[in-house]
């Protein structure tokens, strides 16, 4: 579902809660709260039983649509959760004419990376620990749509 700046601000302490996660810098109210180009529109959270599961933040930037951040809970990992929202990200993104899609990743972070890799990212610069990854929004609709499939499908074996 998109997250919308109401829902941010009613979450933001379960959102920084998994964000603590995360490689690098950590968010606090302020990074959840700032508005950019289409964030709004673009930016998506996963909820089981009205408790955050995960979230995926987006915003245009020049010609392309940037994800900012991507974080699962730790018990919710492996289900295919993060594919689905990076699916969710870059559908919104073809839907209001985002063809390109980049995103920056911890070069520690090799699961997120095989992730991205998976969905079709590949690494176009490396910046100090950080890797540049760029992507086709149909390319990522696809190949997240294949994965959570597969995943649901190994789920019910």
């Amino acid at each position: 579902m998109p997250l919308t700046r109401h829902k941010a601000l009613r979450w933001v302490a379960r959102l920084c809660e998994i964000d603590r996660d995360t490689l690098g810098e950590r968010w606090t109210t302020s990074h959840w709260l700032h508005d950019l180009p289409g964030k709004w529109e673009l930016s998506r959270v996963a909820t089981a039983h009205g408790v955050v599961q995960g979230f995926a933040v987006a915003s245009r930037k020049a010609n392309a649509v940037h994800i900012h951040r991507v974080g699962v809970d730790t018990p919710a990992r492996g289900k295919g959760l993060g594919a689905a929202l990076v699916g969710s990200v870059a559908n919104a993104a073809e839907a209001t004419g985002g063809a390109l899609l980049s995103l920056k990743v911890d070069a520690r972070n090799h699961p997120a990376i095989a992730l991205y890799q998976a969905l079709g990212f590949a690494t176009v610069q490396s910046v100090g620990d950080q890797l540049l990854m760029h992507a086709v929004s149909h390319t990522v609709v696809t190949a997240a749509a294949t994965r959570v499939a597969e995943r649901a499908a190994r789920s019910t074996r």
